[in-house]
């Protein structure tokens, strides 16, 4: 009987794993590896968790339990799958009486795959996170980015994957949740604030990643491919609300503007945001539509192109409008200095006579004080700046339930609720105090540096750079007259992208020499 059950198939099998995970994790690089000849902390530590001896402790006592010999009386492939399939349905109920049914299918479906998804490479978690963060909502993008930081460790430690030195993009990102774990503690509303940093991380985690899980040019490529195959959903989802007339008409303002019937938002439920999820994608595709050399992928791409400016145009977004300017006279600037000027004195009168009049309607009512939406975003600017005068040295916290709690005592006329300050400068000021806004502006000055003098150096290689430079300014111009962190998808990607653009000058300078060799 002890011969028999020292065969069991799960001794065997937790036999076989434990001494495998040791290798591995003797071999790994998470552990220091055996291709550097210096000893390392990690590699030692690999040491003594093997003098431990802990898995022949592990076995022994196993072999020893009541619990295995009940299992032993039970198919051990068929016990093992029951087992596995009870926890996912666990992890189902769970997630389902916290969240909701979709949030428990999510949770469940998640468990019952999770030892295939740590099977997956982390690079294709990332491009499933691009196509989905689009379309999916703001719980998928939360999960998605655990998932991926969970499978770039596996495969760091299991898998042999080589890591890459920390550089100055890691710092800049280390800063930031040191800053919202600060505001947090001392926010007005500390467990609002809390929650807030709860979401903000599960998010965040992908934006340490990026540069590790992208790492060619053939990678970089078919990341932004993916975005884009989002976007177009999204795009298809925008033309239908409009065609259909199915669309919320919370955000049109008709008083001001009779004949504007509707703004589109695709689905991100704010016009505001889905031209600020645009603003983020359009540039970077006509980058992309320029440099492909197939025929095909340029047609395509700039037909993705094509759509994602009507949808832009539908947002009716002043804000986004402006940012997609700015955003195309920088990409023409670095393209080409001597055609700029050319290429606008045609392209501007053609736009002008070409734009419907319900758009070109919202482009002149640019700084009306008569439409309620530029009135109430003043005199909350006024009221935010008061509240910087006040809390300039440690802010008010971070999240809604702070600034609400705070914002009344500072209003202007009868506007006294407002869920945020209507500009992320502002906002970063007013909840991270002064050092918050220094804090960004540092990260998009060494962002565009480190993009402008790379593209210098470069070939055709230049135009992708380019395409990362003018998503940021334009993003930056939108910033400064609304909260474009208040929507967490759009906060996801802003992370995303800043992290490629922060990427993307190493992958293509080591593409560009291994083409030139």
């Amino acid at each position: 009987m002890r011969r028999m059950f020292s065969e069991s198939i799960i001794i065997r099998m937790i036999s076989a794993a434990a001494k495998g995970f040791t290798a591995a994790a003797h071999k790994s690089l998470l552990f220091g590896g055996r291709k550097e000849k210096t000893r390392s902390r990690e590699s030692a530590a690999a040491d003594w968790l093997n003098r431990l001896g802990w898995a022949e402790k592990f076995l022994r006592g196993l072999r020893e339990s009541a619990i295995a010999r009940r299992l032993y009386h039970h198919k051990d492939a068929f016990l093992g799958r029951m087992i596995w399939l009870l926890l996912s349905l666990g992890a189902g109920i769970a997630g389902g009486l916290m969240q909701g049914i979709g949030v428990g299918i999510a949770c469940g479906g998640a468990m019952a795959a999770l030892p295939r998804i740590f099977s997956i490479p982390p690079f294709w978690i990332f491009c499933a996170l691009l196509i989905l963060l689009p379309i999916g909502n703001t719980t998928l993008c939360w999960i998605l980015g655990l998932i991926l930081l969970i499978t770039y460790l596996f495969d760091r430690a299991f898998g042999g994957a080589e890591g890459k030195p920390w550089d100055r993009s890691d710092v800049l990102l280390l800063i930031f949740p040191l800053f919202c774990v600060v505001s947090a503690a001392l926010s007005a509303d500390v467990a609002d604030s809390f929650k807030v940093v709860g979401m903000w991380s599960g998010l965040f985690l992908c934006a340490p990643l990026v540069r590790r899980v992208v790492r060619s040019k053939k990678q970089l490529i078919c990341a932004l491919l993916w975005l884009a195959a989002g976007g177009v959903l999204s795009g298809a989802v925008g033309l239908y609300q409009y065609f259909s007339g199915m669309v919320e008409t919370f955000w049109t303002d008709t008083a001001l503007f009779e004949d504007l019937e509707l703004r589109v938002y695709s689905t991100f439920a704010n016009p505001n945001v889905y031209g600020e999820f645009l603003i983020l994608l359009i540039p970077l595709l006509a980058a992309l539509a320029i440099y492909m050399k197939k025929l095909l992928w340029r047609v395509l791409l700039i037909g993705a192109e094509l759509l994602l400016l009507v949808n832009l145009g539908l947002t009716y977004s002043r804000g986004c409008y402006c940012g997609l300017a700015l955003a195309a006279v920088v990409f023409l600037w670095y393209y080409n200095k001597k055609w700029m000027m050319g290429i606008l004195a045609a392209a501007v009168p053609i736009i002008i006579l070409a734009l419907p009049e319900t758009v070109m309607d919202r482009i002149m009512s640019i700084g009306n004080m008569a439409d309620g939406s530029t009135a109430y975003r003043m005199y909350v600017y006024l009221g935010t700046l008061a509240m910087m005068g006040v809390y300039w040295f440690c802010g008010i916290g971070i999240g809604e339930g702070a600034y609400q709690a705070v914002y009344p005592a500072f209003s202007y006329t009868n506007i006294e609720e407002a869920p945020h300050s209507h500009s992320l400068f502002l906002q970063a000021a007013v909840s991270f105090g002064i050092m918050g806004a220094i804090y960004l502006m540092i990260l998009f000055y060494q962002y565009q540096k480190n993009l402008k003098a790379e593209s210098a150096s470069l070939g055709r290689e230049r135009l992708l750079l380019i395409g990362f430079q003018a998503v940021m300014w334009g993003f930056i111009l939108q910033s400064l007259f609304d909260y474009t962190w208040y929507n967490y998808r759009i906060f996801q990607l802003f992370w995303i992208l800043l992290m490629l653009g922060f990427a993307a000058p190493a992958i293509l300078r080591s593409a560009d020499e291994g083409g030139r060799s």
